[in-house]
């Protein structure tokens, strides 16, 4: 009985991960500039972005002004499912791993409070 229990405890501490918020997934990591964060937003974001993220086409990633919120959450939506005006959709292309990647290496950009 105790080590059914303790299966099941294992188990859902193991599927807890699963349905967490993205935010609590990604949240106070830092990037090192060669990153596999950093090499994914070079290779699909830069273009858009500029050059460690300052803005370009697509709207400066280093301030705290962003149209679309700036939770992780916020974050993984808007790369994932894209918005309107501009931003793609990336889902097909970068699997969550990768969108948790780049949006931990776009805090590491961000402005340090």
């Amino acid at each position: 009985m105790r080590r059914t229990v303790l299966t099941i405890m294992a188990i859902a501490l193991s599927l807890s991960f699963l349905v967490m918020p993205v935010e609590a997934q990604v949240s106070g990591k830092t990037e090192a500039p060669d990153s596999e964060g950093a090499k994914l937003f070079k290779q699909h974001c830069e273009v858009c972005h500029g050059e460690g993220g300052k803005g370009n086409i697509g709207p400066d990633l280093t301030d705290s002004k962003w149209k679309y919120g700036s939770t992780d959450n916020d974050l993984f939506t808007t790369i994932s499912k894209g918005r309107s005006g501009g931003m793609p959709a990336w889902e097909n292309q970068l699997s969550p791993d990768k969108i948790k990647k780049l949006i931990t290496y776009i805090r590491s950009i961000g402005e340090k409070k």
